[in-house]
Order: C-alpha cells, then structure tokens, then sequence
C-alpha cells in the first residue's frame, strides 16, 4: 500500500513537471522587449535624407529616450516629452522620425496624445519591425 501511494506521487509529480515544461516553452523570447544600448544618441549623424523623412513642426521637447527591441526585430522608444507652449496640444506620428541603423529614416506608428500646456509626459512609441535598430530620434 506504501509503494502504491509512492508510485502514485511520483506520477503526479512527473505529470505536474511535464506540463510545467510545455507551460515554460510556450512563452516565445523573441516577443520579449530589451532597453538597447544607445551609443550614437548624442552624436551628430550624417546620413543620407531617406526620402526626405523629417519630422513635422512642432513644439515638443524630447527630454529623454531609451530604445527597445525583440529579437523578431520589434522597435520601441520610451520617450519623455514636453509640451513647450503655454496651450494644449496634440502629439502625433508625424512630429516623430527615428533614424535607423542603415541610415534609414522610419515615422513610428500611429499615435496620438493631447498635452496641455507646459505638460510633461512619458510614451511608449512603436515603430514596428525592421532589421536595423534605432540610432537616434529627430523632432
């Protein structure tokens, strides 16, 4: 009866862990964002107008930014804004451009975001998959 009850515990167990191994292999890493380093970010570059992308006029201020990425070539920017008119206004793709690393020059997908005046906010922006990461954002 003892060595039943053993027997019977060591097949739950089995079970328990083979299931917690499928669990475990489902979750695909490749969908999982990192911070990206960003050593151009300061740095002036030169790269070619890529269909003369450049961002439209705004009164914006980018305080800050951090770069993100999947392994599936997922591209993400954390980036912190300030409104600098004293009135409200509306944030959008268009005031955005990210230079990609082969010089490239991406808009990130649709966004849209009302800031009253003098407001600051942090955003996650997606500039959807490419091979090369982001270097460096204009506005």
């Amino acid at each position: 009866m003892f060595k039943a009850k053993i027997v019977s515990l060591a097949i739950c167990l089995s079970v328990v862990g083979l299931f917690g191994v499928a669990t475990a292999t489902e979750v695909d890493p490749r969908g999982a964002l990192y911070y990206e380093p960003a050593p151009l970010k300061e740095v002036e570059l030169y790269c070619d107008e890529d269909d003369n992308i450049t961002p439209a006029k705004n009164d914006f201020a980018i305080l800050g930014y951090s770069m993100m990425s999947s392994e599936a070539g997922e591209r993400h920017v954390l980036l912190t804004l300030k409104n600098n008119s004293t009135g409200q206004r509306l944030f959008n793709q268009d005031q955005l451009v990210a230079i990609l690393g082969d010089c490239t020059r991406k808009k990130p997908l649709r966004v849209e975001k009302k800031f009253g005046g003098g407001e600051r906010v942090t955003l996650q922006i997606n500039f959807g998959y490419s091979r090369f990461p982001i270097l460096k954002l204009m506005n």
